[in-house]
């Protein structure tokens, strides 16, 4: 099962797009969710949707991508519900209408975020970045580094998430499933859960950054090794994404 963050290899014509139009793309998309209404997000959702079946990416993926953040998503409809009324602590129809869109918004930026990272691997993902960060070398910034530092957080993302289902099967496994327990019980495993994620995230960081040094790597040695260059399709996708942009902002 493919996790947020997470790359799997695979062909189609979104593979073979530069990253930094995929990336530009996912920008500009995501401001115009964060203002959308109804029918613009319909039509964004059947967007978004359309190009997740197009590179073969199955539901049963995009469940998985989206089973994290349930619990978030809930408590945003629970406290529009509550307090997106005139009222306070009772149910509002108005704040489920908002809370419904709110929540709307973010399972699409969720999609198109799995999307970028499903097709993307990291590498091509820091290329983007760094053919996009370019021009601020002329200020002295420090893009190389920039992009190396983005390298890690990407694939830090996955390792995590195994990491975390690891950890549940050895809790579920000593008799730690949570289906039945107390709310006493779900916070203290909660807390064991998160102490170990930080202590196993922690013994990670040492080994690579040992790594890493035995290696040779220095500040500025990162970036891109490869020119990125645009083709006809990389210029189609971003007329057709613009013109769908400027259409979503319209309605």
């Amino acid at each position: 099962m493919v996790s947020l963050g997470q790359y799997v290899a695979g062909e189609g014509l979104i593979y073979r797009l530069d990253p930094r139009i995929k990336l530009l793309s996912v920008m500009a998309l995501s401001v115009a969710i964060l203002q959308a209404g109804a029918v613009a997000l319909a039509l964004c959702t059947v967007f978004l949707f359309g190009t997740a079946f197009s590179s073969r990416l199955k539901p049963g993926d995009i469940g998985a991508s989206l089973r994290p953040f349930w619990f978030f998503l809930a408590l945003i409809l629970l406290l529009h519900v509550a307090f997106g009324g005139p009222g306070h602590g009772a149910f509002s129809l108005p704040g489920l209408r908002q809370g419904m869109l709110v929540t709307w918004r973010f399972l699409c930026l969720i999609v198109a975020a799995f999307v970028l990272t499903r097709t993307t691997s990291p590498t091509e993902l820091v290329r983007g970045f760094a053919g996009l960060l370019r021009p601020l070398e002329r200020l002295r910034v420090p893009v190389k580094d920039l992009s190396f530092m983005l390298t890690m957080a990407f694939r830090f993302v996955p390792l995590l998430a195994s990491e975390t289902g690891r950890i549940r099967d050895a809790q579920r496994a000593r008799g730690g499933d949570l289906a039945g327990a107390t709310l006493r019980g779900k916070i203290k495993a909660t807390r064991s859960l998160a102490l170990t994620m930080v202590s196993g995230a922690s013994m990670r960081v040492d080994e690579i950054a040992a790594a890493v040094a035995a290696r040779g790597y220095h500040s500025g040695a990162g970036g891109p090794r490869r020119e990125l260059h645009l083709g006809a399709a990389d210029y189609g996708v971003l007329v057709l994404v613009t013109v769908l942009i400027s259409f979503l902002l319209v309605l």
